[in-house]
C-alpha cells in the first residue's frame, strides 16, 4: 500500500489531503432486498377452528357438494361439502347419521330438506368454507346462546349452564351432538370425557322439545380438546 498528497491552492487557501491508495479494489457490498421472516412452525400447523352456523335449509346442490344456508340475520351462507362430511337427518326423533351427502342428493331428498332448520360445523380455509358435520331435519328454529357450564353430568348426557343474564339452564345432549372445540368437530361424549368443562364459556344450539332444551351442536371455542 502506498500513499498518495495531494496539494491544491485555491484563493488564499493551501488544502494538503492525504489519501490511502491500495492497488486491491474496495469490497462492494452489495444491498439485499429484504427478506419477509419465515412463518413460525405454530403458525403453519396451527389447524382452522371450527364454527358452527344454524339456520334454514335454502339449497342443496344436486350433486350434493354444497348446501346454503339462511342464517337469522337474513344472510346466507355457501358450505362446501367433502368426503369427510357427517351428516345427521333428524326426522321424528330419528337420526340418521352417513358420510357426506350423497343421501340428500337421491331424487326428493332435496326438496324434503329445503326450508328444514340445521346447524353446519365448518372449518374455513382462504375464504372456502367446508363442512365437518350438518345436522339438519328440523321443524323449527335452532336457537343459540352462550352459556358458562356450571355443572356436566356424564351418565345423563347433558350440562347445567348460567346464562348471562344469570339464569341456570340444563342442556341435553340430543344421541349424537356435534362439538366445535379448538380445532376439531367431536361428538359430545368424547368432548366431555374425563376432562372438566366447569367453567368454559361455550354457545349452544338447540332446539325445545318436550320441554326440554336439546343440544344438537356446541362451540367451545376457548379450550382444545384434552
Amino acid at each position: 500500500m502506498h500513499r498518495k498528497l495531494i496539494v491544491t491552492i485555491s484563493a488564499g487557501a493551501l488544502s494538503l489531503s492525504l489519501l490511502s491508495c491500495s492497488s486491491e479494489p474496495e469490497p462492494v457490498v452489495s444491498e439485499k432486498p429484504a427478506v419477509s421472516p419465515a412463518r413460525t412452525a405454530e403458525q403453519v400447523s396451527q389447524p382452522a377452528k371450527v364454527r358452527a352456523v344454524p339456520g334454514k335449509v335454502k339449497e342443496i346442490a344436486d350433486d350434493g357438494q354444497h348446501i346454503v344456508i339462511e342464517t337469522a340475520d337474513g344472510g346466507e351462507e355457501k358450505i362446501e361439502v367433502a368426503a369427510h362430511t357427517v351428516s345427521h337427518r333428524v326426522k321424528e326423533g330419528a337420526e340418521k347419521v352417513g358420510e357426506g351427502m350423497a343421501d340428500l342428493a337421491k331424487a326428493g331428498a332435496k326438496e324434503a330438506e329445503r326450508g328444514a332448520h340445521a346447524v353446519v360445523h365448518y372449518t374455513e380455509k382462504a375464504g372456502k368454507k367446508t363442512a365437518e358435520a350438518v345436522t339438519l331435519g328440523f321443524d323449527q328454529t335452532v336457537k343459540s346462546t352462550k352459556v358458562v357450564v356450571q355443572k356436566v353430568d356424564h351418565e345423563g348426557r347433558k350440562i347445567s349452564g348460567k346464562t348471562k343474564d344469570g339464569a341456570e339452564e340444563v342442556y341435553h345432549a340430543a344421541k349424537r351432538t356435534t362439538v366445535a372445540v379448538g380445532g376439531e368437530a367431536v361428538e359430545f361424549g368424547k368432548w366431555i370425557g374425563d376432562a372438566s368443562r366447569e367453567g368454559a364459556e361455550v354457545t349452544v344450539h338447540f332446539v325445545d322439545e318436550g320441554g326440554k332444551k336439546v343440544v344438537h351442536g356446541v362451540e367451545d371455542l376457548g379450550n382444545s380438546l384434552k
